[in-house]
């Protein structure tokens, strides 16, 4: 729930004023793709569990998923990645939810139990 309350507003007004969807999405379908990934990410065995305890498999989870449904609509728009101008905001509002150490959020991936993308 705090995870929610702290970033999902956030998220959605970045998007709504910084950025240009390919398609016009609604603050309601971003929460919705961003709750259905949550709920198949933590329910499967995508994310580690040795060594790591059950807050930090949500907040792995979380940080994939709302890359994925805010990140998800943008595109190239007037000569600008969205997705990486989404994806360097995100990193730097995060805090101490996981991110990838390279990169643009947008090009991680989950290897999932068996180690296979």
């Amino acid at each position: 729930q705090a995870l929610l309350d702290t970033h999902v507003a956030a998220c959605c007004e970045f998007v709504a004023r910084e950025t240009t969807p390919c398609t016009p999405v609604s603050p309601l379908s971003l929460l919705q793709t961003l709750l259905h990934l949550l709920e198949h990410l933590i329910d499967r065995d995508y994310l580690p569990r040795e060594g790591v305890d059950e807050a930090q498999r949500t907040e792995f989870a979380f940080s994939f998923a709302c890359t994925w449904a805010f990140a998800l609509p943008l595109a190239h728009h007037k000569g600008a990645d969205q997705r990486r101008v989404w994806g360097q905001w995100f990193k730097g509002r995060a805090g101490k939810l996981p991110m990838p150490a390279k990169g643009n959020v947008v090009d991680s991936f989950l290897a999932g139990a068996d180690g296979e993308g």
